[in-house]
């Protein structure tokens, strides 16, 4: 069987899991969790943490907790990735105080919140309003001499936005400048849209000027129609998600896009996620095989190669083929 050299193992599987939460499809990510385990495949953190932040992702704040819990049973312990998760699952449905409950308790575990958590926190304060607070959580990361991303910048920048605080946006945007943070397109975007949206015409020409000279105008279009990125859109407030992105319509002027709409980038995500999903149904009812052009001698490799293209549909019917050939000792001969 060892001559076969298609064995799937724990990276592999968890490429699988990972790309199944990636586009939302997480009961199959557990059904193919439950069949490593069945085959006697130990699951490590990268797969709890894989299924724990699809989990999250779709508000299934118990069974990702409960998966936590079966780490540690295991033996396995949780990390910052795996709270991370968990912390943004908690303040996108708006439980903030249990968010705090539970950053205290990782931090009393020994584990050292990274900059991702504290941007999630400041971000899920903002959401209920709590803007103050979020502005104690930012100004104290400075205090602490932490070197803050742009990412945490543009979240706080979106806060006092939402809030009509433009004075206080503006100020802060200048201050990233001057700590050597530069502001991407996403951070002029949120701003200037804020402006228009509020009849400060004047401003938000002003600042379009400023980036117009910069060269930034052309990402700024693009980062309106790239779903990675809507968290700092004023979207839905998902985290950064990289499984799918699409260019940006060719002859939209950069006015055109900053005065799109909010409900316009929403429905522009849903078609996108409708899309991928409807792709990846076709795995169940395709009768297609695959035809290797490489001898496979590391599964999780190409399964890999394959889920960075998001090519999903052919990942889906790689790993149904691996498992056939796992189980005959038999594989297709090589063809392209």
């Amino acid at each position: 069987m060892a001559q076969c050299g298609v064995t799937p193992n724990v990276q592999s599987y968890s490429i699988m899991i990972n790309g199944f939460c990636k586009v939302k499809m997480v009961d199959e990510a557990l059904n193919l969790f439950e069949e490593m385990c069945c085959r006697n495949i130990i699951p490590n953190v990268v797969t709890y943490n894989s299924l724990i932040d699809g989990l999250g992702k779709l508000g299934r704040i118990s069974h990702a907790l409960k998966l936590v819990v079966e780490m540690h049973d295991r033996g396995l312990q949780p990390n910052i990735f795996t709270f991370n998760s968990i912390l943004d699952a908690l303040c996108k449905n708006h439980h903030v105080e249990k968010t705090i409950a539970l950053l205290k308790k990782v931090k009393d575990e020994g584990i050292q919140p990274d900059m991702n958590t504290y941007t999630i926190l400041i971000h899920g304060l903002c959401k209920v309003g709590r803007v103050e607070d979020a502005i104690n959580v930012f100004e104290d990361l400075l205090v602490k001499g932490y070197n803050l991303d742009v990412y945490t910048y543009t979240v706080m920048i979106q806060g006092f936005c939402d809030k009509g605080l433009f004075d206080e946006a503006l100020a802060l945007l200048s201050k990233m400048k001057d700590n050597s943070c530069i502001p991407n397109a996403a951070t002029y975007g949120i701003i200037i849209r804020s402006l228009f949206n509020k009849g400060e015409n004047d401003k938000a020409q002003k600042l379009l000027h400023e980036i117009i000279a910069k060269g930034v105008h052309e990402k700024l279009a693009s980062s309106y129609w790239d779903s990675s990125s809507n968290v700092l859109l004023g979207g839905d407030g998902e985290q950064k998600d990289d499984s799918v992105v699409v260019n940006p319509p060719p002859n939209y002027s950069v006015s055109n896009i900053i005065l799109r709409s909010r409900n316009h980038i929403k429905n522009n995500k849903l078609v996108i996620s409708t899309t991928s999903r409807s792709q990846l149904n076709k795995w169940k009812n395709t009768e297609s095989n695959i035809k290797l052009t490489t001898q496979i001698s590391d599964h999780s490799t190409f399964v890999t190669l394959r889920f960075n293209k998001m090519k999903v549909l052919t990942a889906g019917l790689l790993h149904t083929e691996v498992l056939a050939a796992h189980r005959t000792c038999t594989l297709s001969p090589i063809s392209s």
